[in-house]
């Protein structure tokens, strides 16, 4: 009996040593495409609406929209403390250049990134963080006070 058991584990080792069917970057390649042709490309297709074909996506540009990539909201100031941080700090950069390198285009962002004012400085827990942050928007006050001035009327949001 004993000799029966060896022989059974010994046929179950080899059985069970077979080569199975492997998992290759090509089968996941193969994968992903597939998700993003089914799933990804109509959805991002619904949510950007632009007739290009592939070969024209290159020449073309983004047409991505200044919002929220969490929320899908437009960005304005005060909604999110990371696009106020780097807004402000571009503003407060263009001006210490006079603005000097500033679009219309990026002109119009600011303009109607800062429309409702400047956002308020909440940071209760960091109090070493609220003299440079009072300083900072300070200066991007003074900074979207000359880039208003600077700009015409028609560059204005809403206008």
């Amino acid at each position: 009996m004993p000799l029966f058991r060896l022989l059974l584990l010994l046929l179950s080792l080899l059985l069970s040593a077979l080569p199975a069917a492997g998992y290759s970057v090509p089968t996941h390649q193969a994968i992903v495409d597939s998700t993003w042709d089914r799933h990804l490309l109509p959805l991002l297709r619904a949510r950007y609406p632009v007739q290009l074909s592939p070969t024209d996506s290159a020449a073309a540009p983004a047409p991505l929209q200044n919002s929220n990539l969490d929320t899908g909201q437009p960005l304005a100031a005060g909604t999110y403390a990371l696009a106020d941080a780097a807004h402000g700090r571009l503003l407060r950069k263009l001006h210490q250049q006079h603005f000097e390198h500033l679009s219309a285009p990026l002109c119009r962002d600011l303009l109607r990134f800062f429309a409702a004012g400047l956002p308020p400085v909440i940071d209760e827990k960091k109090k070493r963080k609220q003299k440079k942050q009072a300083r900072e928007q300070q200066e991007t006050k003074l900074a979207l006070a000359a880039l208003r001035a600077l700009s015409p009327a028609s560059a204005m949001p809403g206008k």
